[in-house]
């Protein structure tokens, strides 16, 4: 973004830049760029958002499925949130979220009606400008090795400091056979706070990817629940410390048992939220992932 100018020094039109913070060192780095030379430009101004396209995808009357393909990107869904998905193709600033290096140019798809539970698919198609080529890079490496995420380490593939809740357990991790993309998906659960009970009905399907060619980034998000933890109170004698800042040996060996539930139960015991029939299951949800492709 420009911060100042512009000036006129050595022959050249000046304006101050500054870097919107970056993902990893939270650094915002700034400097002066000359507008240009002649009649060549170094800087374009530019207008955002800018919403290039929406679509609307609607499953055939008796088909059980359909494919959904826009501008090289599509998938097979078999309408477990209703017949249609919307889709919006757009060109949007990112950095006011906190976190984002900048513009994107996203393919967002939501499923389902009820705007309020989370059921999209975003393919970040220039992720190699946005995030950088060595931090998409990075990704496709660790999901290449299929590293195992550490039990009490968030999985932050999202890249976004700027999210307000946290990420309190992740389990049910996989590294699903794939069209030409590289990924993780895992179930977890997120929170403002902690000392609550783990009741399993308000959990995240949560998906990150790159393509093969390090190019493009996906991210599929989709509210789900389960019966797994019905039973599984919070001790009775639980009591938070009185510095929220100060370690909480309970509640860590609380959030471990939970995993320990979680990590009994297959994608049949997770039900997605946005299902129109109530009986979707995560399993729909990785069968569609799964058929993700991706061209230029």
């Amino acid at each position: 973004m420009v911060t100042d100018g512009p000036t006129c020094a050595d022959g050249y039109t000046w304006w101050q830049v500054q870097q919107p913070q970056l993902p990893d060192s939270g650094d915002q780095p700034a400097g002066w760029v000359a507008e240009g030379h002649g009649s060549d430009y170094y800087m374009l101004p530019f207008s955002a958002p800018v919403t290039t396209s929406t679509n609307t995808f609607t499953l055939p009357t008796g088909a059980s499925s359909m494919i959904v393909a826009v501008d090289g990107i599509s998938f097979t869904y078999n309408g477990f949130a209703g017949p249609t998905v919307q889709e919006q193709h757009s060109l949007d600033y990112w950095g006011a979220f906190g976190g984002w290096p900048g513009y994107v140019e996203s393919y967002q798809f939501t499923f389902g009606t009820n705007q309020s539970v989370p059921a999209w698919l975003t393919v970040v198609k220039n992720g190699v400008e946005f995030f950088g080529k060595p931090t998409m890079a990075d990704l496709a490496k660790r999901f290449k090795a299929k590293v195992t995420p550490l039990v009490d380490q968030p999985i932050n593939y999202y890249l976004h400091t700027g999210f307000e809740a946290f990420q309190v357990l992740h389990a049910q991790e996989s590294y699903p056979t794939l069209q030409n993309l590289w990924g993780l998906r895992f179930i977890a659960q997120y929170a403002q706070t902690t000392g609550f009970t783990l009741d399993g009905k308000d959990m995240t399907y949560i998906f990150f990817g790159v393509t093969n060619d390090d190019a493009a980034y996906v991210w599929a998000n989709f509210g789900v629940s389960t019966g797994l933890l019905a039973d599984n109170p919070l001790p009775s004698n639980y009591a938070p410390p009185d510095n929220p800042t100060a370690p909480d040996p309970a509640w860590q060996a609380y959030v471990a048992q939970t995993v320990a539930k979680l990590q009994k139960g297959t994608a049949q015991d997770f039900f997605v939220t946005a299902s129109s029939s109530g009986k979707a299951t995560i399993a729909d949800l990785d069968q569609m992932v799964s058929s993700v492709a991706i061209g230029s």
